[in-house]
C-alpha cells in the first residue's frame, strides 16, 4: 500500500511539474512567434518603401544620348506614389531585337504593367516580358527590379514640355 502511495505522489508531483514545464515552453514559444510576426510586418513595410529601380540596357550611344537628355522626365517617373530609382545607363552589345521592359517578380505584374504604360510615351513599341518564372527562385533580386532593353533600331521620342 505505502508502495502505490508513493507512487501516485511521484506520479502527481511529476506531472505538475512536467505541465508547468510545458506551459512555460508554449508561452515562450508564442512570445517568440509574436515578435517574428511583428518583425516580417516591419520587413515588408520597409521593402514595400523601397523605390523600384530601372536598369536601362542601351545598344549605341545615340540612345544612351537621348535617354540621358530625358534624364529628368525618367527620373520623376513614380511607381505606387514613389518616384523610381534610376540606375545608370549601360552600353552593351548584345540584346533583344525588339525593345522590352523586363520584370522579374510575379507581386510586381501590375506596377510592370504601369510603368510599360509611362514609358511607351517615348517608347512605343516598348512590350512587357515577365521573367518571373524563370527568377522565381532566385534570392538576390528584389521586388521592384525592372529593366528596359532598346534593341539597335530602337528611337527614343523626346518629350515636349
Amino acid at each position: 500500500m505505502k508502495l502505490k502511495i508513493i507512487l501516485a505522489f511521484t506520479f502527481i508531483f511529476f506531472t505538475q511539474n512536467a505541465n508547468s514545464g510545458l506551459n512555460r515552453l508554449i508561452e515562450r514559444n508564442v512570445k517568440d512567434a509574436s515578435k517574428f510576426f511583428e518583425q516580417v510586418i516591419i520587413d515588408e513595410t520597409e521593402q514595400q518603401k523601397e523605390p523600384a529601380r530601372l536598369w536601362i540596357h542601351v545598344r549605341n550611344e545615340n540612345q544612351k544620348k537621348d535617354l540621358k537628355e530625358i534624364a529628368e522626365w525618367l527620373k520623376n517617373i513614380k511607381l505606387n506614389g514613389i518616384t523610381i530609382e534610376l540606375r545608370p545607363i549601360r552600353l552593351v552589345e548584345y540584346g533583344p531585337n525588339k525593345p522590352d521592359l523586363r520584370s522579374f517578380k510575379k507581386d510586381d505584374a501590375e506596377e510592370a504593367k504601369h510603368l510599360l504604360t509611362t514609358l511607351q510615351k517615348i517608347i512605343p513599341k516598348l512590350e512587357l516580358k515577365d521573367l518571373s518564372r524563370q527568377y522565381r527562385k532566385i534570392v538576390w533580386i528584389k521586388p521592384g527590379h525592372y529593366e528596359l532593353w532598346l534593341s539597335p533600331n530602337t528611337k527614343i521620342i523626346k518629350l515636349t514640355k
